[in-house]
């Protein structure tokens, strides 16, 4: 597969990595070791030894990505759009595999919603997913807001967002409070960032998952700001805020993560 193989694999070594020395560095001063043992390259870090390849195969990652999806609160609306869209492109892929006609499907999203509400950690799970499908060959997600992709002086915002989407390429571009890239008609920096934004877009459809994320009332104004973003966009997700029961769920699940039990009647108080 050539460049793509290779950014796929050392993506896998990243990922192994990463996850090896978060789960057994205790402080800085903490060492790791990369070598090669029985042709496998391994990290060693405390004396325990990582293999690092991500040995999950296509459909044992689909299926963790699903039950991760399961175990978070709420969002019920969220999850169903959610496995909707698994549906409509295993059902794509299928058709594929016998000769037969596909609908092509827009994957670029909006997510509207409070902060604090599941966003970026959907975000995540989805570019998850489509790396397991083959939709995305790497499934990074580069997360942004205005200030990574608009610069301070002219000329420098086309090649400063360029640069934000290449290294989104292959994976889910997420865009926070993206209504801050339009400030008005007069904002030349921030209309030029979603000029080439949509570009970009047009350029990399088979390669690249754009989700632009913030309130619902400034996003709709913001999808005025360029013709082609509306037609770019179609599907839109809102994320409603958490109920009061769900909260104290969340803050269940987060104290026996941490070996703590809330008591009960502290829980009615959670709820008020």
């Amino acid at each position: 597969k050539g460049v793509e193989g290779i950014t796929s694999l050392f993506y896998d070594f990243y990922v192994s990595a990463s996850e090896a020395v978060l789960q057994a560095v205790t402080d800085k001063d903490t060492s790791a070791v990369i070598t090669v043992k029985d042709g496998k390259p391994v990290i060693e870090i405390q004396g325990t030894v990582t293999v690092l390849s991500r040995s999950r195969n296509s459909l044992e990652e689909i299926e963790a990505v699903n039950k991760e999806l399961d175990e978070i609160v709420g969002l019920d609306e969220v999850k169903n759009y959610i496995r909707s869209l698994q549906a409509h492109i295993a059902m794509n892929e299928k058709r594929k595999q016998q000769g037969l006609k596909t609908a092509s499907v827009s994957m670029h999203m909006i997510f509207t919603g409070n902060p604090g509400t599941g966003k970026t950690t959907i975000a995540r799970l989805l570019s998850r997913y489509m790396k397991a499908i083959g939709a995305l060959s790497v499934g990074q997600l580069v997360e942004v807001t205005r200030a990574d992709l608009v610069a301070q002086y002219v000329g420098q915002t086309a090649p400063l967002t360029m640069s934000v989407i290449k290294s989104a390429m292959g994976g889910v571009l997420f865009i926070d409070e993206a209504y801050s890239l339009y400030r008005g008609k007069d904002d030349s920096f921030g209309l030029e960032a979603i000029d080439t934004l949509v570009k970009a877009m047009e350029d990399n459809r088979d390669n690249l998952i754009v989700i632009l994320a913030g309130y619902k009332k400034e996003m709709a104004s913001f999808l005025e700001a360029n013709s082609g973003l509306k037609s770019r966009f179609p599907n839109v997700v809102n994320f409603p805020d958490y109920t009061g029961e769900e909260l104290v769920r969340i803050a269940d699940i987060q104290a026996k993560s941490k070996g703590y039990v809330i008591d009960e009647e502290a829980k009615d108080k959670l709820k008020v």
